[in-house]
């Protein structure tokens, strides 16, 4: 079994945390703000990943992925975040000239500082928030290049605090990653590259739920 297909299993529980997560942030009783940082950890299912290139459409496969960010308290509605995201992938690339398709593992990370805008509702704490940072890509195949490109994140969702310390929280995010110019993905010696990228974005959108711990 390939290490996608063993994800692809938790790619339903991700989807359904992050619905359980949205939902019980809007039917849970209101629990009191008292804390300066959280830590949350949340499995989810990440979907897109589509690029143009010289070579042929590049796809990043439909997969589970775990996403942790740490949230330090900025004012009383809002908080700074740290968030590393990862995603363990395959990129399909498909040849304009004919049926051929090359497939090879790809771990995908975000590495990410922004923040957020945080509403305080009886009925839930709905929040907003854009990150700036890096992505990572990381071919399986020894002997290919890793590249990092610049990304970003937007992003929201709901909180609810289930006790002093331990709260829920679900969220939807749209990642990007830019290719500004023209240059080449996945090279190894000698000299030879599988990609070729003229100017363009690739985009990814995500769910993910989980628990964060306050202190």
């Amino acid at each position: 079994m390939t290490r996608t297909g063993m994800w692809r299993g938790g790619s339903q529980l991700g989807a359904i945390a992050c619905g359980l997560g949205i939902l019980l942030t809007c039917c849970l009783p209101a629990v009191v703000w008292s804390h300066n940082v959280e830590l949350y950890g949340g499995p989810g299912y990440r979907f897109g990943g589509n690029l143009d290139t010289e070579e042929g459409e590049v796809d990043i496969s439909n997969t589970a992925a775990l996403t942790t960010t740490l949230a330090i308290r900025a004012r009383h509605d809002a908080f700074f975040e740290f968030t590393y995201s990862y995603q363990p992938a395959e990129l399909e690339v498909e040849d304009l000239s004919g049926p051929s398709l090359s497939v090879f593992d790809l771990d995908v990370h975000y590495i990410q500082f922004g923040g957020i805008v945080q509403w305080d509702y009886d009925a839930g704490s709905p929040f907003v928030g854009l990150t700036l940072g890096a992505a990572v890509f990381d071919p399986e195949p020894e002997g290919f290049s890793t590249e990092s490109r610049f990304a970003g994140c937007f992003y929201g969702g709901g909180k609810k605090m289930l006790s002093s310390r331990i709260g829920l929280r679900g969220e939807a995010r749209l990642w990007g990653t830019f290719f500004p110019d023209n240059g080449t993905l996945f090279c190894s010696l000698p000299g030879y590259c599988a990609i070729s990228v003229s100017g363009d974005a690739l985009f990814q959108g995500e769910g993910t739920g989980g628990l964060f711990v306050t202190f």
